[in-house]
């Protein structure tokens, strides 16, 4: 009975260490959320600003008080413009893919949280360190062996 209550009373006490942990990653969660939202924002607010930017921009380089372009005027507008765009294409393709290793790297460390992923991994790096230590000594036993074998000698030395 006395060991039940102890259990009890020691699980009791990491309780309130879930709920802080618990309540940690709520408020992660929240703030990450909120970053997101006010980036969409500025990228939004970008995307206007640039529109608006293009719609009062003379059109090919003529207005009130500007000389007429010469050759090509509207071409090196048009092909500013396909670079702005691509830009943007690209800059999208990048937030996607940065997107996507956050998602990548969160589900890892929730697996690697949940299933005690650094626990095995510790195991698996000790195992490893002690087999090559053992290898390590059955080479030196058998270096040993073959040193000091006075049998082994003798044989080598009738070969020759």
């Amino acid at each position: 009975a006395g060991r039940r209550f102890r259990a009890a009373m020691a699980a009791w006490g990491r309780a309130p260490e879930r709920r802080a942990a618990e309540r940690r990653r709520e408020l992660e969660e929240r703030s990450r959320q909120r970053w997101e939202r006010v980036s969409r924002s500025f990228a939004r607010d970008a995307v206007c600003c640039s529109m608006q930017a293009r719609w009062s921009a003379p059109l090919c380089g003529r207005g009130p008080g500007r000389p007429q372009p010469r050759h090509g005027g509207c071409v090196a507008v048009r092909r500013e413009e396909e670079e702005e765009a691509r830009l943007e294409e690209r800059r999208e393709r990048l937030r996607r893919l940065l997107g996507e290793e956050r998602e990548a790297l969160a589900a890892e460390l929730r697996e690697l949280r949940a299933g005690g992923g650094m626990r095995r991994r510790s195991e698996e790096l000790r195992a490893g360190r002690e087999e090559r230590r053992r290898k390590v000594a059955e080479q030196l036993l058998y270096e040993h062996w073959k040193k000091n074998s006075t049998e082994l000698r003798e044989v080598m030395l009738l070969s020759f």
